[in-house]
């Protein structure tokens, strides 16, 4: 009798990654996310299931997903493709018509052990006495998906690959606390000051910082991640809060702030995603240096790529 396989959304695996936790890591993505970022980078990954990307700047108007499209989601109005996204099925035959590459597929199921295999290519690379390599979840949220987010890590263990999440904290603790025998460090995205959190993300913090007291306390292998947005949430009050995190929890390894950059922004709109910050400005040299002035002042241990 055939095992049973559990399988899981994933949109990307990248290899040879060097910040996304310590050594040479390949940074498994996985869908969905209970969480709306006004900046976030990955918005591709916000629903569980298949999301068709659409890049204008490739159409030429050829009409191939308009003859294909069961649900007439796409036209040819004038020379110009329109997407009615209310009528889109997923279904992927505009992708598989599509010669430009204008229209494409973020997203696919696939059993853990698919997962796994990719991720033993790369493990002659692990391997550095100084800082040892592996394996990062990464998401979207990869506690929206906890079966297969366990399994994953199960699996990667038996091979004795080393294990980072990366996660906002909004997650069951149950589940959390499952994960703290297969994981080696937790990269723990804080997004803002406390009382911002339902404008900054859509969900209150309640639950994040009663998650990150609990991988603090209980596992204590943590990095704390700062996404950092020029004007929006670099405020004294959030640095303040922060010192007072470190006090509280002096087991954080380091805070580690990811400077804001826009291409996020291109990617809601190439999936059709409205997003509430915009497009701002990359942030500059200037403000990364004033934001790491600011957290030293405060006696935080913070760097900017710190895996790097």
């Amino acid at each position: 009798m055939q095992a049973f396989k559990i399988s899981g959304h994933i949109f990307d695996i990248q290899h040879f990654c060097l910040d996304d936790g310590p050594g040479i890591r390949t940074t498994v993505f996985l869908k969905g996310c209970p969480l709306r970022c006004i900046w976030c980078h990955n918005p591709e990954s916000y629903e569980m299931g298949q999301t068709i990307s659409y890049n204008a700047s490739k159409c030429v108007g050829c009409g191939a997903c308009e003859s294909i499209c069961m649900e007439q989601a796409h036209e040819i109005q004038k020379g110009m493709h329109v997407l009615e996204r209310v009528k889109c099925k997923r279904c992927g035959r505009c992708v598989e018509v599509c010669c430009y590459q204008a229209l494409t597929k973020v997203g696919r199921v696939v059993a853990a052990e698919e997962v796994i295999e990719e991720v033993q290519k790369d493990i002659s690379y692990y391997d550095n006495k100084e800082r040892k390599g592996g394996l990062t979840v990464s998401g979207g949220e990869p506690f929206a998906q906890p079966e297969f987010l366990l399994e994953l890590l199960r699996k990667a263990k038996e091979k004795g690959i080393g294990i980072c999440i990366e996660t906002s904290g909004y997650a069951s603790a149950e589940w959390l606390e499952k994960t703290f025998s297969y994981t080696d460090l937790y990269l723990f995205d804080v997004k803002g000051a406390f009382g911002d959190y339902k404008t900054f993300t859509g969900v209150e913090a309640d639950l994040i910082f009663s998650n990150l007291k609990l991988v603090a306390e209980k596992h204590g292998k943590l990095v704390i991640r700062l996404p950092m947005v020029p004007g929006v949430n670099d405020t004294e009050e959030f640095f303040d809060e922060l010192a007072e995190l470190y006090r509280e929890y002096p087991q954080v390894e380091m805070f580690e702030i990811m400077p804001y950059h826009g291409m996020g922004s291109q990617k809601a709109a190439w999936a059709g995603i409205k997003q509430g910050l915009g497009k701002l400005p990359d942030a500059n040299e200037e403000q990364k240096k004033i934001w790491l002035e600011s957290l030293r002042q405060r006696g935080i241990p913070c760097s900017i790529n710190y895996f790097n």
